[in-house]
């Protein structure tokens, strides 16, 4: 009996075996990719990775900017270097002369000590009062534009140099209306 039985399994998983061979012809069905190549095959290269686009200043949500060097050469014309990326550290690339402004203070020191003082632009221009802000005209502190006389130079790779048309160890005549407004102010331009 016990051979009668080992015999109809046999014939049963013959039958399975048989019917799991599938239908004729071809290594796939129809629509199906071919899946990995055999283990102990070539093994394809790695892809090449580009390196990461730069980001367009116009669109960047956070700007970080770190100057990097300043320096005042004996033409008296302040440089000054400077690296700039967006909030995920990839470099901006495209800034332009237009967008770039710049402003330089010296460290005016106080009658009161030490740790006290103020600064003082060394670029100003005189503010006259508009409503709400006064009756009086007053010094203002202001900016030198990349585009106004400074060179301003693009190293395309996110770092940057400007260098001031203003000469700081040799300042021009201020003009005597802004001269009598700062010393009315307590200012030593």
């Amino acid at each position: 009996m016990a051979t009668h039985m080992r015999n109809w399994l046999l014939v049963g998983l013959l039958g399975l075996l048989v019917a799991c061979g599938g239908g004729g012809g071809g290594n796939s069905a129809s629509g199906v990719e071919p899946g990995p190549p055999p283990p102990g095959g070539s093994v394809p290269p790695a892809p090449e990775v580009p390196p990461p686009s730069p980001a367009p200043y116009a669109e960047a949500e956070e700007l970080r900017a770190f100057i990097t060097k300043v320096t005042i050469p004996d033409d008296g014309q302040p440089v000054v270097d400077w690296q700039l990326a967006d909030g995920s550290n990839v470099a901006i690339t495209d800034l332009e002369a237009s967008d770039v402004r710049f402003t330089i203070a010296k460290l005016e020191s106080s009658p009161l000590g030490s740790l006290t003082g103020s600064w003082q632009s060394y670029k100003n221009t005189v503010e006259d009062p508009e409503v709400g802000t006064g009756t009086e005209s007053r010094v203002q502190a202001t900016y030198e534009r990349g585009t106004a006389g400074g060179e301003f130079t693009n190293n395309g790779d996110g770092t940057y140099r400007f260098r001031f048309a203003l000469n700081v160890t040799d300042i021009p005549d201020v003009p005597e209306g802004l001269l009598a407004l700062a010393k009315s102010e307590g200012l030593n331009l």
